[in-house]
């Protein structure tokens, strides 16, 4: 309940927002083996000295007895106790999705709503902070807004809409946008100054094999449907290109 504090004689009223809170959807990794990350649901609390995760995730980890007795959390809905750890790792992907974060976690039985707790030994140690002001979670110049209490990762995943995504939206809009007209493939044949008159008629007859291609119409793929299947924790590679032999250039 609100205390009924009067401020300029009007009482404070809830705010539409109180009940947000500084939730994440977390890729938790399950086994020591081959990755197999599923997505859970964590709080970032403050209140929490550490941080928890419950038992059902972490079955086929390593879990260890706490070297001194069992630790008690004071909550709302009174005290709870819990004597192993586990060292577990998970990503944060709706803030960075590819830095792998590997922590000791306190293990219970529930807790409540939530699947993990985040508590201030990791916001600390990785200067995640929560800004109650304008509710957001902020990493490392990452923005996280906070999330309704029963929200599912199905309606409420945050997706940051980065420049890499405004440069995908802008090629396909100027795509779309384009003029396209059918090629006159004889004045383009003609134009290669560059070629000889025997060149220049190779190069329409090539063309002309293939003169679908330059009707002006974007067209859509009618060959067998590609599925490309990527590896779970898969990150793209770059490298140097090879060097060309000089008898190609």
């Amino acid at each position: 309940m609100l205390l009924a504090n009067l401020i300029k004689g009007r009482p404070i009223k809830r705010s539409k927002t109180a009940d947000l809170r500084p939730i994440a959807f977390v890729r938790f990794n399950t086994s020591l083996g081959k990755p197999k990350p599923v997505t859970i649901k964590a709080l970032l609390d403050i209140g929490g000295s550490e941080s928890l995760v419950t038992k059902k995730f972490v079955k086929k980890l390593r879990l260890k007895k706490s070297s001194n007795s069992s630790t008690v959390w004071t909550t709302p809905g009174g005290e709870m106790r819990t004597n192993q750890k586990v060292k577990a790792q998970f990503t944060m992907p709706e803030l960075h999705e590819d830095r792998l974060i590997e922590w000791n976690l306190h293990v219970t039985k529930a807790l409540g709503k939530y699947d993990m707790i985040i508590g201030r030994d990791i916001l600390q140690f990785l200067k995640i902070d929560l800004r109650f002001s304008d509710n957001v979670v902020e990493w490392d110049g990452s923005e996280l807004p906070f999330k309704d209490g029963e929200a599912t990762p199905k309606e409420a995943y945050h997706i940051a809409e980065g420049d890499v995504m405004d440069e995908a939206v802008s090629h396909v809009k100027r795509i779309l946008d384009a003029k396209y007209k059918k090629a006159d493939l004889k004045t383009v044949c003609q134009s290669q100054t560059e070629l000889t008159v025997e060149q220049k008629g190779q190069l329409e007859a090539l063309l002309r094999k293939y003169e679908p291609l330059f009707d002006g119409q974007l067209g859509r793929w009618q060959g067998q449907e590609v599925k490309l299947e990527l590896k779970e924790g898969a990150k793209p590679y770059h490298s140097r290109a090879y060097n060309i032999p000089r008898c190609h250039t």
